[in-house]
């Protein structure tokens, strides 16, 4: 390497780990200028001081996700820390998307399974292990959940706090995209229980159903029944009925969950 690559190899691997000039130096002269192992071996250097942050209680939540290129998988998560300044980095962001690419790459469908997964030669807990002691805060994930189906939509609200995946019925139609886009933002932005009133009574059929008006609740947190956000005036169902009457709402996942 000439002197301008040495500095660029040195800028690559300061943006990406946000390690101290003096380690991403030592690093590469250690690995001979090879900047993917210069990173990795910066990432295992700082794994026994991530314990000194995992007590902490991460409680900003912020929601990750999307689809493969076929939309016919998707993966949500909430990825925790402790302040917004870490949550809208650049650096928290990068580390979501790997974990994005990861999860609907491998289809994994369990938190567990993905921490362990592998991007080179280290784990997913080992990077997040590694910009907790950059950042000086405690990262969790608490929270995936993954969709297979014919259509999968994302959608995140601005500033990564709440977002859902939805499974729809298949269709080519732009405006069914659309009105699809429009819906898994009604799940995100509307909180509903469930998609129909018979899936609200299914979630308290465990409980005295007497003390509940189911009819009165599906008019608040069924999806299909929910007036529709940006026109009060109709209900979800009706919204998707005027685009057409195949347009079907096969599943949805919200988070934060609750």
């Amino acid at each position: 390497m000439d002197k301008k690559e040495r500095l660029m190899a040195l800028k690559e691997v300061r943006d990406r780990t946000q390690a101290a000039l003096i380690e991403c130096k030592n690093a590469l002269e250690e690995t001979k200028g090879d900047i993917e192992q210069a990173i990795e071996d910066i990432y295992l250097r700082v794994q026994k001081k991530a314990y000194k942050y995992e007590k902490r209680n991460p409680t900003k939540k912020f929601v990750f996700g999307g689809t493969n290129n076929e939309n016919t998988k998707g993966v949500i998560f909430t990825l925790s820390c402790e302040t917004d300044f870490v949550g809208s980095s650049r650096e928290y962001k990068r580390l979501a998307q790997e974990m994005k690419e990861i999860a609907l790459s491998m289809d994994i469908e369990e938190k567990s399974h993905l921490l362990k997964e592998k991007k080179g030669k280290l784990t997913i807990q080992e990077q997040i292990n590694f910009w907790m002691v950059t950042f000086g805060e405690n990262i969790v994930l608490i929270d995936l959940a993954f969709l297979r189906g014919e259509n999968i939509v994302f959608y995140g609200h601005t500033g990564d706090r709440i977002g859902s995946l939805i499974s729809t019925s298949s269709t080519e139609s732009e405006a069914i995209k659309e009105g699809a886009n429009i819906v898994a933002a009604q799940v995100a932005l509307m909180k509903p229980m469930a998609i129909d009133e018979a899936g609200i009574r299914e979630k308290f059929k465990s409980q005295d159903n007497s003390k509940v008006d189911i009819a009165s609740l599906a008019k608040k947190r069924a999806l299909l029944q929910q007036p529709l956000f940006q026109d009060e005036d109709k209900s979800v169902a009706e919204y998707m009925n005027s685009l057409e009457p195949n347009f079907k709402i096969k599943q949805f996942i919200r988070m934060p969950r609750g």
